[in-house]
């Protein structure tokens, strides 16, 4: 009974808290296969069948868990479309890039076409 209290547990975790990341998964699971690996290991683990992308899905635990430099050639190919490049990104848009509207001057004034009579 304790132990499928322990399952309950990891379950409605997953279910009802906020904001956890795959790193909080991946240590619950872990967790449990540590205990339970007979009956965790296969479906649980960072390459059960179940996982769609694994190199994928170990990269980005990689990351959140540190240190980057352990991700091997296909994680770090699998997850380079999130990673950040060394030089600083401008976040400011250009006038170009702004939409028209937006790249108005603040001081113009909207005024009505005057209607013919």
């Amino acid at each position: 009974m304790d132990e499928l209290k322990k399952f309950e547990s990891v379950s409605k975790n997953l279910q009802e808290k906020n904001g956890l990341t795959l790193r909080h998964v991946r240590v619950m699971f872990d967790k449990l296969i540590s205990v339970f690996p007979v009956s965790c290991e296969r479906h649980l683990s960072h390459n059960a069948r179940i996982v769609a992308l694994p190199n994928f899905e170990n990269g980005v635990t990689k990351i959140l868990c540190g240190p980057e430099s352990d991700l091997t050639p296909s994680e770090r190919a699998a997850v380079r479309p999130l990673m950040r490049s060394n030089e600083v990104i401008n976040t400011e848009p250009s006038d170009e890039e702004l939409v028209f509207a937006e790249a108005a001057p603040a001081t113009l004034i909207f005024q009505p076409l005057s209607r013919a009579t």
